[in-house]
């Protein structure tokens, strides 16, 4: 069992003396004593060594986890083992040092490894003493208006990188990543790159495999360093931050820095996943599986031998799903249940991305829970990425008793490849990310130990997550989805809805809700504007009334602005805006609109352009109005297909945002754009089944304009097949998750 004590193993199954976290389903209750137990021996920085994947210390913790799947009688998913290996670029941390030559303060001044600086997880070796220059973000991309580098020569150099994305309205999230800004340093000759990451520095940021070279040094530095290059120079880190807000800046700091490292790449590199089956019992149901997974890998030692334990990242996520293994096991449910532990996290998603390829196609995938960091707060879990299978979440989160729903913290699950999850949910599968609320105060710090961790986090995670699993495990009808990889895309999106406002606020709200679940994570509900003193005492308290009934709604929100849509639907909750047809308002309304605002009323829908434009200009009696949009802020839609005799208002409006078909689309021309462009107009463009090949051919003039883009219809299933034709038409995944959400987010 690679060196381990003797004894330790059986440590674990003596220390269930008490702590048990009460639950109140069918399942019985997991123990929090148990998983304690297991993270005291993984979180061991004797035993394990901080478990980074690849070395002999990360591996064998995978393999005695495998170990305990067996003996609890989990079975293997892939081939005959639950230990699955797969193939990794694994690297062993030897020396490092990093010193500032000639300081006027200090002569040489000698940085402490740890504190200062920690050198990135996949180095290369190399012992450098140059020139250090900074270069911004490191990013070089003229065609989208942005070069840190410029005309600089950075070979032979110590380069000095800010992580971070210019304030443009380009998307920046590939040149973020530290494989390409290494592989542009590198490009250019080189000779180390230094990035920054945040006034602390954290052990274990990890160069992948496309971007590791095996002569080329490189480092995370924290303030004290970035502080004395900065020293002498003019600036400080806040003057360049605000330099770089508006232009890059190339800052050649006069001064050298010598820095070493070595680090030892590990032949035949490898780690391990752990993957274990509790099989269904309903032979109906048994095809369809639920995942529940978290890394167990951290980061290991550095090149002083400190070892990074990750005692909460992830040891505690870990424990919480091994403990659960061994609960369902003794307890399996209707469906089939999967049970993993991913190796390889820190260094780039390794484990989860080769496991994710792996799936047998034995089953149907119905949901997979990730849960990373569950060792710290008070007991509330964050469950994120329940509106990827609203047809059962809603109805469960609702059910919660109030104490539990305490317990429960409902979201989104994270975007992009941030942990785990990624790479089921690129799969089609509706993912959720998991976590303990609270603090993580020693992520990716020497101090993330064993002692840290609130047993408190641990029950409740234990607690919220058990109960989650076993819903969907026993819920009695099939919950295979016939456009569940669709459904999985649509709903990481932002849709809009439009409906009329009724005479019943009920029917209202549940129509809302209804969208909401459909997707639709804003509502506009439209009525038509009073024309005389009865009509208007009923239209202003209907308003009241509808104000006041969604501040007290659990699940949805009276919207102000767009930028509302995206925070509410982050927390599950449906924004719904009042509006009204405003054609017939002029400036006598004016002081009725303030008050109207006041009430909700945020959104004005605008359709006859001559109603407001005579001439090419704004008529007189409708300025007085139009003023009090600007000043509220009022959000003015307006038809597309009228665009061109819209432009002379625009510059009086405050939000404008025009809707309209593809069509509509397609007949701007050039200059249109570019006025609506010039005066921040937002386009929401419908785009029918048919329509779709040639707006594709479109993409990039959605990308300039920042296009949302949505699909005509209100049939659930019609909007789910126009996601799958998009994408058997050619359209790239991400960039259609550019049209239905991506672009709104920019707004």
């Amino acid at each position: 069992m690679h060196n381990i004590r003797p004894g330790l193993v059986l440590v674990l199954f003596t220390l269930l003396l008490g702590g048990t976290f009460q639950q109140t389903h069918a399942v019985p209750p997991a123990v929090t004593d148990s998983s304690m137990a297991y993270l005291k021996l993984l979180a061991d920085p004797e035993l394990y060594k901080g478990r980074k994947s690849g070395s002999e210390g990360g591996n064998a913790s995978q393999m005695w986890i495998a170990v305990q799947f067996d003996r609890w009688g989990l079975q293997p998913l892939i081939d005959d083992s639950t230990l699955v290996r797969y193939p990794m670029l694994a690297t062993v941390e030897k020396k490092a040092k990093l010193v500032l030559l000639d300081t006027e303060r200090y002569d040489d001044l000698e940085f402490l490894l740890g504190d200062d600086y920690t050198v990135t997880v996949n180095s290369g070796s190399g012992k450098v003493t140059a020139p250090v220059v900074l270069v911004g973000h490191g990013i070089s991309k003229p065609d989208k208006g942005w070069d840190d580098y410029g005309d600089a020569d950075v070979s032979g150099k110590i380069v000095v990188i800010l992580r971070g994305k210019p304030t443009s309205d380009e998307q920046w999230d590939d040149e973020y990543r530290r494989t390409y800004l290494l592989n542009e340093a590198k490009s250019r000759g080189a000779a180390g790159v230094l990035f920054y990451m945040g006034e602390n520095v954290i052990g274990g940021a990890a160069i992948m495999e496309e971007a590791y070279s095996p002569d080329l040094p490189s480092a995370v530095i924290g303030e004290r360093v970035l502080s004395h290059l900065f020293y002498g120079t003019g600036f400080t880190h806040e003057i360049y931050k605000r330099v770089l807000k508006n232009e890059p800046r190339v800052l050649e700091f006069g001064k050298r820095m010598r820095l070493e490292t070595k680090v030892r790449r590990i032949e035949d590199g490898h780690g391990y996943n752990v993957a274990g089956v509790v099989p269904g019992t309903d032979p109906k149901l048994a095809k369809e599986a639920v995942l529940f997974g978290g890394h167990g890998d951290h980061v290991g030692p550095n090149a002083l031998g400190h070892v990074y334990a990750g005692a909460d990242d992830n040891g505690s996520g870990t424990v919480v799903v091994m403990e659960l293994a061994r609960v369902f096991a003794q307890n399996p449910q209707p469906r089939t249940m999967i049970f993993m532990i991913f190796g390889g996290e820190e260094q780039g998603l390794l484990g989860s991305r080769a496991l994710a390829a792996e799936l047998p196609e034995t089953y149907d995938y119905i949901t997979m829970v990730n849960l990373d960091m569950a060792g710290r707060g008070e007991g509330i879990t964050g469950l994120g990425g329940g509106q990827a299978i609203p047809d059962l979440w809603y109805d469960f989160y609702a059910s919660l008793s109030d104490s539990m729903r305490g317990q429960i913290q409902q979201r989104r699950s994270w975007g992009g490849f941030s942990s785990d999850h990624a790479y089921f949910r690129e799969a089609g599968i509706p993912a959720f990310t998991a976590y303990s609320k609270g603090s993580h105060d020693h992520y990716h710090s020497t101090e993330d130990r064993y002692e840290t961790i609130d047993t408190r986090a641990i029950g409740g995670s234990l607690s919220a997550i058990s109960l989650w699993l076993e819903t969907v495990a026993s819920h009695p009808e099939p919950l295979t989805h016939p456009y569940q990889p669709e459904r999985v895309v649509w709903h990481s999106g932002y849709g809009l809805r439009w409906a009329e406002l009724s005479e019943n606020l009920d029917t209202d709200l549940a129509t809302s809700r209804e969208f909401n679940h459909q997707g639709y994570v804003a509502t506009v509900l439209t009525t038509y504007p009073p024309t005389n003193d009865i009509e208007r005492e009923l239209f202003e308290e209907t308003l009241d009334h509808y104000r006041d009934r969604l501040e007290l709604e659990d699940d949805l929100n009276l919207g102000e602005k767009l930028a509302n849509v995206r925070g509410n639907a982050y927390n599950l909750r449906g924004t719904v805006f009042l509006a009204v047809e405003g054609d017939a308002l002029t400036s006598a309304d004016s002081t009725r609109m303030e008050f109207w605002d006041a009430l909700g009323l945020h959104w004005i829908r605008l359709e006859q352009p001559t109603a407001w434009l005579g001439n090419g200009e704004l008529r007189f009696d409708k300025q007085g109005i139009v003023r009090a949009w600007k000043t509220l802020d009022t959000i003015v839609e307006l038809p597309l297909a009228d665009a061109q005799e819209w432009l002379p208002l625009l510059p009086e409006l405050g939000t404008v945002l025009f809707t309209g078909e593809w069509n509509a689309f397609a007949a701007l021309d050039d200059d249109t754009r570019s006025e609506l462009k010039d005066n921040g107009a937002h386009l929401l463009v419908r785009v029918p089944h048919a329509d779709l090949p040639d707006a594709i051919t479109a993409t990039d003039q959605f990308h300039e304009l920042q296009v949302h883009l949505q699909p005509v219809g209100d049939d659930y299933s019609e909007t789910l097949s126009w996601i799958r034709l998009a994408l058997d038409d050619g359209l790239e995944k991400e960039e259609l998750k550019n049209w239905i959400g991506g672009h709104f987010g920019m707004w």
